[in-house]
């Protein structure tokens, strides 16, 4: 038995009646049919009708199938139309006699065409949509957990998929990467100096522009506290080389 679809929801007093299909039969799932029959437990006590009642298990009246609801994927029970007629004449319950007529009734209609099947219900059409808002949040909770592990670009990264998982959009935006970019201290082990020169030569020669890099939120190693950091394009490293050879 697979893909069973909502083919029906109907309002029995104040319960939300829902009524599946695979195209053949007609089921309800245990935990509907619970709640119908006015049970504290509604899950638990049509297991313990099913446990006392062994031969509820054989096709002809339910099987356990996977169901996806607003939690996940999930086994469940589900009674075709004599497993369900079956339970409500076994159930102890001052509904289960009115259930029965209801169902029959709404049941026999279906199956005339007396009632209209439809594709997607209003309730459907809600339950679908909140399991995606939920899955989204979820995933923002997950990105913003990580974002809290990093400082700097990184949590700046995070934040902004964050929000897009909520908003659709990257309200908090991406740092903008244009090329690969090095350190002060990169730059200097690569030209065989040290981290202070390269310092020194940047502040001479107001090298912390737009043209040979860009600024950073970073954060210290001892202190772990946020600070800017310049970091430089590709195009700084010759420009630091001739200036090094010019004043060696």
């Amino acid at each position: 038995m697979e893909n069973l679809q909502i083919i029906k929801s109907a309002q029995f007093g104040d319960i939300q009646c829902d009524v599946y299909s695979d195209n053949k039969d007609m089921f309800m799932t245990s935990e509907q049919l619970g709640n119908c029959l006015q049970y504290s437990s509604p899950r638990e006590s049509i297991n313990k009708i099913v446990s006392r009642n062994d031969y509820l298990k054989k096709n002809e009246f339910s099987s356990e199938v996977i169901l996806t609801s607003e939690a996940g994927p999930r086994k469940t029970r589900v009674f075709t139309e004599d497993g369900i007629y079956e339970v409500t004449m076994l159930a102890k319950t001052e509904k289960a006699k009115e259930f029965r007529a209801w169902v029959r009734k709404l049941l026999k209609s279906l199956r005339k065409g007396e009632t209209k099947i439809v594709g997607m219900t209003e309730y459907q059409r809600l339950m679908t949509e909140t399991r995606a808002e939920n899955a989204k949040i979820r995933k923002a909770q997950i990105l913003t957990k990580l974002a809290d592990q990093y400082n700097g670009t990184y949590r700046q990264i995070l934040q902004s998929y964050a929000t897009k998982e909520l908003t659709g959009e990257h309200i908090l935006p991406l740092p903008e990467l244009p090329e690969k970019t090095y350190s002060a201290t990169d730059i200097a082990n690569m030209l065989g100096t040290t981290k202070q020169r390269i310092g020194l030569l940047s502040e001479a020669h107001q090298m912390k522009s737009d043209k040979y890099g860009k600024w950073f939120q970073d954060t210290t190693k001892k202190h772990h506290k946020e600070v800017q950091s310049f970091r430089y394009y590709e195009n700084a490293i010759d420009v630091f080389r001739c200036l090094l050879k010019q004043s060696a």
